[in-house]
């Protein structure tokens, strides 16, 4: 287990690297991921716990992969098999290197949205989850969070 820290100072999407000492992660295994904001008055922390599988891809995957012409055709491709967490990278760097590329941003927000609305939600909830996305989209960095503490058990 690890934990890292750090301070956000404006909303918008951040990147947190583990450190290179941390254990690689082995395919087929779940690892549970949990991410918790504090904010200045208690009514405001949040928290959001998750889970993942880092899965072998597959060969109809790799076949698309190598056949994509450029980084959002690939991102479009992970997304298409459910990789959304490689989908955001790619569209996301391809935001930070090419700010002026508006589909990069047309097609983030579009997975963000199928991801982020539930299915039969209500029309405030798709409408929060519009605004939302709105809003990263007008992010153009994915900044960096900057850990102030790694805490590592096993030390």
């Amino acid at each position: 287990m690890f934990k890292a820290e750090g301070i956000a100072n404006k909303s918008g999407i951040y990147k947190l690297t583990l450190p290179a000492t941390s254990p690689g992660l082995k395919p087929e295994k779940v690892y549970v991921w949990q991410l918790r904001l504090r904010g200045s008055a208690a009514s405001s922390n949040l928290q959001a716990i998750g889970s993942i599988v880092l899965s072998k891809v597959d060969g109809d995957m790799q076949k698309a992969i190598a056949q994509a012409n450029n980084n959002l055709e690939k991102a479009k491709v992970y997304s298409n098999f459910g990789y959304w967490f490689d989908a955001l990278s790619i569209y996301s760097n391809q935001i930070e290197t090419s700010p002026q590329e508006k589909q990069a941003y047309k097609m983030r927000a579009e997975m963000m949205l199928e991801v982020l609305t539930p299915k039969n939600s209500d029309s405030d909830t798709t409408t929060n989850v519009k605004n939302l996305v709105e809003k990263i989209n007008g992010t153009t960095t994915a900044d960096v969070l900057s850990p102030i503490s790694i805490l590592d058990p096993k030390n």
